[in-house]
């Protein structure tokens, strides 16, 4: 369950600025070796921050924490964007926070990115001119697999990556025959219209001798032919074209299973021999056997009609990706063998991706089925218990489970009866009676966690001799945050009440011109493209407050 910073990590002494940022930030989870000695802090934003600003608190939360203490600490970010950004919008408002990163990773990659000219030909579509360099092929394919993480896996979007090498010495040279080739033109040009005037004045003036008439069309030609001669093309070798190759967010595939052995799902049969458990995983440790159930697949595509595949696995003690390139005429077979949700078992070589400091399994000798190694709980208990303490999501802040999912475990083990004592709401109760068929002898037990109420407290404060029967207005706001002084009204919404009785309605939407975080767009329902096209608060206000003139 994913928690407010400040609920997992202690007070910390930080700067102002990255105070009020973390106010936006969440921990999903917190993930250790056996021996503590590599913690990964991974967090979910709603708003970009600055790679700066994560190395920063990545520094902060060692020193406070662990002090002098050998411990490695990495924070693993993921940004929960709204629809307002797009991977453009992303590239400007985050174009800084990839150039510090680059800088720290590779001088390489950030020269090319630096230089390079940057398009959208389509929203989901970016458009990399990089110039050629000796190792330009693999400096661009890095770069690619950088900036394709950033954006796919770090921001959560849809992005096909294009690149394209041109050598700029190539394109001067050509830049200026073409310029050349130009200017011979308009001369050829200039010298006809000369020539011609000089023709038509002579004939005005009856001075035009035959030699003349001759001779026009000779100079006529040569013009024409010096405005036909054209510098030869450079010839370009094989490796001289434009370089182009593309990677898409997607899917991929392997080899055919060997008929030799119907469990091989990608690649060559191997010996099972000992399985080692993820979480025993704690650096490159060279050639293991794992075993896990895929819970997600990414593809790329690369050059050479290849594509990069990223299986991820989890064994339940923790999570790894194993990576693997695949022929692009392999890949139906691949994705009909490796599904979401399969159980397989690898064998490769442990390695660190040196960009985001992440292990996974790369050099695959191949992927074989696996049964489902998952161990169910049961209740063995003679005399079976009935959980009196249930909450469920509607709990807010103390709950996950659906009521419903529940009900069905408890029924699973057996159980007669079970209570959903949600704390101050009573949302659970129509699909926990869904839940059951008619005649079912299972019992829900509908609770609540009440609050006391100090019944000393005056209920009305600030009493002026108002009745209840007189006009008053009821309203409602909705924000993008919590804060007074840093968020937006994004909602107004206020009903008219006399003698108890509703005698008007105002309810209006409100542009706060900046993205709306993910987590208030789960909470109100109100989305960026909701609000997009409507007035800001300068012009709604006014109409709220005329709306309520005289109540």
């Amino acid at each position: 369950m994913e928690k407010h910073f400040t609920e997992v990590f202690p007070p910390l002494h930080i700067e102002q600025p990255l105070t009020e940022l973390l106010e936006q930030v969440r921990v999903e989870r917190v993930t250790s070796n056996r021996a503590k000695t590599h913690i990964k802090v991974y967090l979910t934003s709603g708003k970009l921050i600055h790679k700066e600003q994560i190395f920063h608190l990545e520094q902060t939360l060692k020193k406070q924490l662990f002090g002098k203490n050998p411990i490695e600490l990495k924070i693993i970010e993921h940004f929960r964007l709204s629809s307002q950004y797009t991977p453009q919008k992303v590239l400007e408002l985050y174009r800084d926070s990839i150039l510090f990163e680059l800088r720290a990773y590779s001088i390489l990659e950030i020269n090319l990115f630096r230089r390079a000219e940057i398009t959208f030909p389509k929203e989901d579509h970016m458009k990399l001119s990089l110039e050629k360099t000796t190792l330009g092929q693999e400096a661009a394919d890095e770069l690619i697999r950088v900036l394709h993480k950033i954006f796919t896996e770090r921001c959560g979007m849809k992005l096909e990556i294009e690149a394209e090498l041109v050598d700029k010495n190539q394109e001067q040279e050509e830049k200026r025959r073409k310029s050349q080739e130009f200017m011979e033109k308009q001369a050829a040009a200039l010298t006809e219209r000369m020539h011609q005037a000089e023709q038509d004045q002579a004939a005005a003036q009856g001075e035009l001798q035959p030699e003349k008439e001759t001779a026009a069309p000779a100079g006529k030609a040569a013009a024409a032919k010096t405005s036909k001669e054209k510098k030869p093309r450079p010839s370009f070798g094989k490796d001289d074209y434009p370089y182009r190759r593309t990677l898409r967010s997607g899917g991929s595939n392997g080899k055919s299973a060997r008929a030799s052995d119907p469990d091989v799902l990608y690649g060559r049969s191997f010996e099972d021999g000992e399985l080692t458990e993820l979480c025993q995983i704690i650096g490159e440790m060279g050639e293991v056997t794992v075993r896990g159930q895929v819970s997600a697949l990414d593809e790329r595509e690369i050059r050479g009609e290849k594509t990069i595949v990223t299986i991820t696995i989890t064994d339940y003690t923790d999570t790894i990706r194993a990576k693997l390139f695949i022929k692009n005429e392999d890949l139906p077979g691949f994705r009909e063998n490796v599904k979401k949700g399969a159980f397989v078992r690898i064998k490769g070589i442990t390695a660190i991706d040196r960009f985001d400091n992440e292990l996974t399994l790369s050099s695959l000798t191949g992927i074989k089925k696996s049964a489902d190694f998952r161990k169910l709980r049961v209740d063995n208990h003679e005399h079976k218990r009935v959980e009196l303490h249930c909450h469920t999501k509607m709990s807010d802040m103390d709950g996950v489970s659906e009521v419903k999912d529940l009900i069905k475990q408890a029924k699973a083990w057996g159980h007669k009866a079970i209570a959903v004592t949600d704390h101050g709401v009573v949302q659970a109760y129509p699909d926990a009676s869904h839940s059951l068929d008619k005649g079912d002898p299972f019992k829900v037990i509908y609770g609540l966690e009440g609050y006391l109420v100090d019944d000393l407290k005056e209920i009305v404060t600030d009493p002026r001799g108002q009745s209840l029967d007189d006009l008053y207005v009821v309203f409602d706001i909705e924000t993008t945050g919590f804060s007074a002084e840093h968020d937006q009204i994004i909602e107004i919404g206020a009903v008219k009440v006399e003698k108890g009785q509703i005698t008007d309605r105002f309810s209006a939407f409100v542009n706060p011109h900046t993205p709306i975080p993910f987590e208030i767009e789960k909470l109100t329902g109100i989305t960026d493209h909701m609000v997009l096209k409507e007035p800001d608060i300068g012009e709604v206000l006014p109409r709220f407050l005329a709306f309520c003139d005289g109540a």
